[in-house]
């Protein structure tokens, strides 16, 4: 026996289904109470209206559905409410309540980006996602203090001093580990007018793309930046800096920019912004004249190498002073 509410929808109510449908954040149960009709009429309603075309899924970039924002941002307060969902479970409410059929690994990915861009707001006190454990100290600090305690024992300094001054040398390792500074694309292309300039001072490990407004902070992409502007705990009021340079056709030649190396994502990223330009500028940050630009003072402080060539005399002196 078919239910009370298992009727059909006249011109008036498919005409209001069609606007409750596009509305952010209204599952098939909403609607289905809104018109007071089975939720199987809504479902299946739906999805003649994609077929149709009236109706577009959010898509990636291989043409499979994935999550729109705001249905990402429902997800993300379902695991706060249940931290034990599966992925599995997230699907099936995807696919109950919304009629998308996106996969598991989509989820997952999307999650992982918004987990991330979470993790990175001020303020932001839930857990971190991939946060790497704290290095134990370094050889040369654990030799250097080795070498100063056996000084201060009376040891001979035969015994101590090859130790001192080989753990005190950089390896080539450490120095390959250290991560790429990306120099802003306008302080590049003219360096003495953008001196001043708050925000082109900064140095970047990744060629960023999408800037909240308010705190003028750099997140990952479009999704980072709607997670970041709709956060429970609104972000610190910075100084306004208005955007220059760049047109709408600038800005749709920027959003295709895609994925790859962040070093051939800048130079694409430059050549759209300064497509005048011949030569390319170099990309890296040096920390030495990076450091002077910004305060004079700190491009006279020692660097890595100058700082471990002090390290080590100081080492030799006080053992030598204990003979």
């Amino acid at each position: 026996m078919p239910k009370s509410n298992s009727r059909r929808l006249d011109k008036d109510e498919k005409n209001v289904l069609l606007h409750l449908l596009q509305a952010p954040k209204l599952t098939n149960c909403d609607i289905a109470r809104i018109l007071k009709v089975d939720e199987r009429t809504i479902s299946r309603r739906r999805k003649q209206l994609r077929t149709l075309g009236h109706l577009s899924p959010e898509r990636n970039v291989k043409g499979a559905e994935k999550l729109h924002d705001w249905q990402l941002e429902r997800v993300i307060s379902l695991l706060d409410e249940n931290p034990d969902l599966q992925l599995k479970d997230i699907k099936d409410f995807l696919q109950t309540e919304y009629d998308l059929n996106v996969t598991v690994s989509t989820i997952s990915r999307q999650l992982s980006r918004a987990n991330h861009a979470r993790a990175r707001r001020p303020g932001y006190k839930g857990k971190r996602p991939d946060l790497q454990p704290p290095e134990p100290p370094g050889p040369a600090q654990d030799q250097l203090q080795h070498g100063l305690d056996d000084a201060a024992a009376g040891e001979q300094p035969g015994q101590s001093q090859p130790h001192a001054v080989s753990e005190l040398q950089p390896t080539a390792a450490s120095q390959q580990d250290r991560p790429l500074l990306l120099r802003c694309p306008y302080f590049a292309a003219n360096p003495q007018r953008y001196m001043s300039h708050p925000y082109c001072q900064s140095a970047w490990p990744t060629a960023r793309d999408a800037k909240c407004n308010r705190c003028m902070e750099h997140l990952d992409d479009n999704t980072a930046l709607i997670l970041h502007q709709r956060a429970p705990d609104p972000c610190p009021l910075r100084e306004w800096v208005a955007p220059e340079g760049v047109d709408e056709e600038q800005k749709e030649k920027l959003r295709r920019i895609g994925q790859g190396d962040e070093v051939e994502k800048w130079k694409r990223m430059f050549r759209v912004v300064f497509p005048g330009l011949e030569d390319m500028p170099n990309h890296l940050i040096h920390e030495t004249a990076y450091f002077t630009a910004i305060d004079p003072a700190l491009g006279a402080l020692p660097q890595a190498d100058q700082t471990n060539q002090a390290a080590e005399a100081m080492a030799v002196a006080t053992i030598a002073a204990t003979e």
